[in-house]
């Protein structure tokens, strides 16, 4: 087994559903044999279980709740079997190739995590109508040892910013990211079309409501 692909995805909305069902038709271009790495999918909730059914999954995880992506990543790499893993959102679109390609950098440098990007464009508007543009990373999948996860430590629940937390903790243990802009993948979805649901139900939540 060379690689253990963890999903996270929660589908609250027909955009956010017409983001997953392009995705996770090309979920599966990885550029190696199906059974040279497992796909294991952590659902959130929403209304895509249609789509889940059809990916080909190996193990699908389901929560009652939205439990945030952190903490469904934490599930899933829990039984993952390989010591290679390959984390993604469910936004994303895939070129023949993306995972031997991240492997093939990990195999470099087995240490860091590889980091596999797009570059967007970002514009921010000024007064008197002026504005301009500026290039971005946006979207993208971690690809990185087991080993390097339980040492950096599992990632934060609860908090809509976890990555940035685990980051911290990365360069704290001697880790780094390896950042690979490459055109194998695409970041198909704006945060607009999630964030606001998932913050809403957390502050629900925190609230004890």
């Amino acid at each position: 087994m060379k690689a253990s692909i963890v999903l996270a995805t929660y589908c609250p909305n027909k955009d956010r559903y017409s983001l997953c069902e392009r995705s996770f038709s090309e979920i599966h271009r990885t550029g190696m044999k199906r059974n040279e790495y497992e796909l294991i999918v952590v659902n959130n909730g929403g209304i895509h279980t249609d789509l889940i059914e059809r990916l080909d999954a190996d193990v699908v995880i389901t929560n009652s709740k939205n439990l945030g992506q952190g903490a469904a990543l934490n599930e899933g790499i829990c039984i993952a079997r390989s010591k290679n893993l390959a984390l993604m959102d469910d936004d994303l679109s895939y070129r023949e190739g993306w995972l031997q390609e991240g492997l093939g950098v990990l195999y470099l440098h087995p240490a860091h995590v590889v980091s596999m990007t797009d570059i967007g464009h970002k514009y921010i508007t000024a007064p008197a109508g002026q504005g301009h543009s500026y290039a971005r990373k946006v979207g993208g999948i971690w690809i990185l040892r087991k080993s390097v996860y339980y040492k950096v430590g599992r990632f934060a629940s609860g908090v809509h910013n976890y990555g940035g937390m685990w980051t911290r903790n990365l360069i704290r243990s001697g880790s780094r990211f390896v950042v690979t802009d490459t055109p194998l993948i695409f970041h198909l979805g704006k945060g607009k079309s999630l964030r606001p649901t998932y913050v809403k139900e957390l502050a629900h939540e925190r609230s004890g409501l």
